[in-house]
């Protein structure tokens, strides 16, 4: 379509305030063109038609070359653009029109107007980068794709890798052996061990006399220390079985040692149990004196009916006759009839112990599951919000940075993207503050693994305390050795929660 120069400036004057609105809709256009990465020219009409007739130049100066293929295809899409839509009839005079000269400089890209041969010289269009997450509605990556690559959300700066401190374990046994837990456990874990490696000593040495016909009397023929000697190095059988003797005698007496050692590190509670069990039953009398029946009731319900007094209720009855049994191995009790009783009833008190410390163990894991299951859901939710404030944080810098979508219009419109994609303080806010709150999530989340790792050891050990006492109670018939095997499980079990938490407080101390 052709026109004549002063009807293409009448037309351009009266109808500004239209082509604002068509040059609103064509924003549309170069935002899908940003977010596919592809040099799309837009539909134009009959009214953009005309303008182009009027604006586009008639020769086009050459483009500086491409620095890269994907580059390259765009710049030579927009040199082909220019020169196919450039009009053939431009009068010296129209390009002298005023509002022509100052719409031409302003709103359509061109860098300047050549008053001596009327035309026109464009700018080199930089090359225009994908939006790193999707502009147009569609979904966004998975919340494992967002969780393994934090930098589609934030730029993290590289940290430098430091080496935590180390513990030796010199320091570490002593620290062990300087706590009451950490000696009986270490106590238990050799004790039940010893007793394992008798069994297996006495099969030994048993199989020994009876194939190879070596005793106690051989060792007693042999007649003073020289004479000892040589039937020993002729003798190896006879060594071997001299060994296992020793190691049996010596072994014997020092597991029993520790039996007595262990007790007598757990001795000496049972007499302030029971005072404060006198101490909680005189208040409890005191309530049904002074405030009725009624009130004695409900303060024995909320005072005595609950977990915590059968807890100790059942500690106290297992300490009672634990040392009972004590007293017996340090010989300040005598008699058989109370020590046959004391042997039942502290295995029942044990059992009863080993329950409550069981269910409780559970419990608590389950409740940290129930923790841990929603701070993840907490994570997913804040992980996915950050996704998308970055998202429209990058379609602001693309909109303000871009000259392709925004500089061939007037700066009325080059102000309309950045109004509409400026993310509100509140967002920029929430965006800033991410990193911090994806820390102190990450911190939770440790710590109840580790108290979750406890837990767990507690309760492994409360089922290998559950088989040994459940073995003595009800006089199952199983294999000696398995069922010490569950005596020296449930000691390193304990053991193995003591030096992890010790380790982690000797490491603390010198951070």
């Amino acid at each position: 379509m052709a026109y004549n120069n002063s009807t293409n400036g009448e037309r351009l004057l009266n109808t500004s305030d239209a082509l604002l609105n068509e040059d609103i809709g064509a924003l549309g256009v170069f935002a899908s063109h940003i977010n596919s990465s592809r040099l799309v020219t837009p539909k134009r009409n009959s009214r953009l038609d005309s303008l182009d007739s009027v604006s586009k130049p008639s020769t086009v100066d050459e483009i500086t070359p491409p620095t890269s293929d994907k580059e390259g295809e765009i710049q030579e899409n927009n040199q082909a653009w220019k020169t196919q839509n450039a009009p053939s009839l431009l009068s010296p005079d129209h390009m002298q029109h005023p509002a022509m000269t100052k719409h031409l400089q302003n709103g359509n890209g061109f860098s300047h107007i050549n008053n001596n041969t009327n035309t026109l010289k464009p700018f080199n269009l930089p090359p225009i980068s994908p939006s790193p997450l999707p502009m147009n509605g569609g979904s966004l990556r998975n919340i494992n794709g967002v969780l393994n690559d934090s930098s589609a959300v934030t730029d993290k700066q590289p940290t430098a890798t430091t080496t935590s401190p180390r513990v030796s374990a010199f320091t570490l046994l002593a620290a062990i052996l300087e706590q009451l837990g950490g000696k009986d456990r270490l106590g238990k874990v050799i004790q039940y061990g010893l007793r394992i490696l008798l069994i297996y000593s006495k099969r030994s040495s048993t199989f020994l006399s009876t194939v190879y016909e070596v005793s106690d009397a051989s060792l007693n023929k042999s007649g003073g220390r020289f004479s000892l000697l040589v039937s020993l190095l002729r003798r190896p059988e006879l060594l071997l079985y001299w060994f296992l003797k020793q190691f049996e005698k010596k072994a014997t007496g020092l597991s029993s040692g520790l039996s007595m050692y262990r007790q007598m590190l757990r001795a000496g509670k049972t007499p302030f149990r029971l005072v404060n069990l006198g101490y909680k039953i005189n208040d409890t009398f005191q309530v049904f004196k002074k405030k009725g029946v009624d009130d004695g009731i409900v303060y024995f319900r909320k005072n005595w009916v609950n977990e915590k007094t059968v807890t100790e209720l059942a500690q106290l009855y297992y300490s009672w006759f634990d040392e009972s049994l004590l007293c017996f191995k340090l010989k300040m009790i005598d008699d058989p009839k109370y020590r046959g009783i004391a042997t039942r009833q502290e295995r029942l008190a044990w059992l009863s112990t080993i329950l409550l410390t069981l269910k409780k163990n559970i419990f608590k894991y389950q409740a940290n599951k129930r923790k841990e299951q929603h701070i993840r859901i907490n994570q997913q939710v804040k992980y996915r919000a950050k996704a998308l404030l970055s998202n429209i944080s990058d379609q602001h810098q693309q909109n303000r940075s871009s000259p392709r979508s925004i500089s061939n219009y007037s700066p009325r419109i080059q102000a309309y993207p950045s109004r509409m994609a400026s993310p509100s303080p509140s967002m920029k806010m929430a965006l800033t503050n991410s990193v911090s709150l994806q820390d102190t999530m990450d911190a939770e989340l440790e710590a109840l693994a580790n108290e979750q790792y406890y837990v767990m050891l507690d309760i492994l050990k409360g089922f290998c305390d559950l088989s040994f006492d459940m073995v003595n109670i009800f006089s199952i018939q199983i294999p000696e050795v398995l069922h010490l095997l569950f005596g020296f499980g449930a000691g390193s079990l304990a053991l193995t929660g003591v030096v992890s938490k010790t380790r982690q407080e000797l490491i603390n101390k010198q951070i």
